[in-house]
């Protein structure tokens, strides 16, 4: 059923009807609090109201508690990239963008990332990166136990000639382990 409020939810938000869209996402929420997809959702009708920024970040930081696909990482690390860059935080904000195109090759990401380097001077390697996020506490990668149970569950399926669904993990596994 949490599907439908968050089907219900970002066709509101697509509408512009963001605190319909806010109340039904947030009940998708309540019936599944460790869903990515619904908290990014929330992300962005906070994105796009500038007083909710804190909001925003902070949803942000739970859905990278949670996500378990390359595409859910680079949306989230995009997110602060975004959010730092508002903050004008320029070092974080191209750390966030370049961390980013290790799970997703946008090149729009790309292309803002060169853009912000030569118009700022500052170029940064992956580990200057990685150093700026984790002084914001800014988690580098999926959680360790989300890596952990795909891989566990890709062999488990694996071992039990259950292909499909073994794949499935696979995938997800290798899409987050960068």
């Amino acid at each position: 059923i949490e599907d439908l409020y968050y089907a219900y939810g970002f066709l509101l938000r697509d509408a512009s009807r963001l605190d319909e869209a806010e109340t039904a996402l947030k009940e998708a929420l309540n019936l599944n609090p460790v869903s990515t997809k619904i908290i990014l959702e929330l992300c962005d009708i906070y994105k796009m109201r500038t007083p909710t920024f804190n909001k925003f970040y902070f949803y942000n930081m739970d859905a990278l508690k949670y996500a378990y696909s390359g595409y859910e990482l680079a949306r989230i690390y995009k997110n602060f990239g975004f959010y730092y860059y508002e903050e004008g935080n320029i070092e974080l904000t191209i750390s966030c963008y370049k961390y980013s195109l290790k799970y997703e090759n946008d090149p729009f990401t790309k292309e803002k990332v060169n853009l912000i380097e030569s118009n700022k001077k500052i170029i940064l390697s992956d580990e200057e990166c990685e150093e700026y996020m984790k002084s914001k506490h800014i988690q580098c990668g999926a959680s360790p136990f989300i890596v952990e149970n795909l891989e566990k569950l890709a062999i488990e399926y694996e071992n039990d000639n259950l292909f499909d669904q073994s794949l499935y993990f696979y995938r997800l596994f290798y899409s987050i382990k960068k």
